[in-house]
């Protein structure tokens, strides 16, 4: 709320200037601010505001920046129709402009994130590996994110080996980064993934080593993920008595997290979006 005060104050001074470029930044701050808040409405209110003014200046980068967000926000509001819409002006902006491959790069992982969503898996694959290339091409440090999420597309498709290749891709790249959040949860899904693969004492190993940094740290929603699939690890070895107290500290926790602002946050950790 604090961020948001400060930037209607700046955009408020840059409207007075008649700096409309500046203006426009500020309405998409406000925007995204808004967004994390879980107040989509009032996101969309000031994203718009911003893309119109931002047309008019004709600031092709910065208009492209805002479709992106405005896409975010319509997937966050489970309009994958619309998000992808907003993803593809965004795309579409980018290429025909030669503009950042980096920002390109973004997109296509987001429209990656659309079709996983909905289930298309096949075009989500083809989106994270454009994203992938590119990204490779330019030695960037988020390509982590697109082990994961390539990986996630196979885990799917019940191609365990394959996706565990590329979780430890994902897992050894964050390792090198110190991504501590990334780093817990890729562990989980290692865990999982060898669950599925009925070799449960790994499984235990890398669940174990997730939670714990997890619960170090204070990442609440990966401790909770961490529950559900200890839980499934204790039923799947008939460990009945352990998966009901597993299951106990799944409630709890989840109860606990439902009273907080960030409902929508739960269990939001299948997929990254790129801003």
């Amino acid at each position: 709320q604090e961020a948001i005060r400060y930037y209607k104050e700046a955009f408020n001074l840059y409207n007075l200037l008649k700096n409309k470029a500046r203006a426009a930044t500020m309405l998409n701050y406000i925007g995204v601010a808004y967004d994390y808040l879980g107040e989509f409405d009032k996101a969309l209110q000031y994203l718009f505001q911003s893309a119109q003014i931002k047309e008019d200046i004709h600031n092709l980068s910065g208009l492209a920046d805002v479709y992106n967000d405005i896409g975010i926000v319509y997937e966050q509001m489970h309009e994958p129709k619309k998000a992808l819409d907003y993803y593809q002006k965004s795309l579409k902006i980018l290429q025909d402009n030669q503009l950042s491959q980096r920002k390109i790069s973004n997109i296509y992982n987001n429209i990656g994130v659309i079709y996983y969503d909905i289930k298309d898996y096949d075009k989500a694959l083809e989106n994270f590996n454009k994203s992938f290339e590119i990204r490779k091409s330019i030695k960037s440090p988020k390509l982590e994110s697109n082990y994961y999420n390539i990986a996630n597309i196979y885990f799917q498709k019940k191609e365990y080996i394959k996706a565990l290749e590329l979780y430890h891709n994902a897992l050894a790249l964050a390792s090198e980064q110190k991504l501590l959040e990334k780093i817990s949860n890729y562990h989980i899904v290692i865990g999982q993934t060898h669950l599925y693969l009925k070799k449960y004492d790994s499984a235990a190993k890398y669940i174990q080593n997730g939670y714990d940094i997890a619960k170090k740290y204070d990442f609440k929603y990966i401790e909770l993920y961490s529950y559900f699939i200890q839980g499934r690890l204790d039923s799947a070895q008939n460990n009945y008595q352990k998966a009901f107290e597993t299951q106990k500290k799944y409630i709890t926790l989840k109860d606990s997290l439902l009273n907080s602002e960030r409902v929508s946050q739960i269990a939001k950790y299948q997929t990254a979006y790129e801003t």
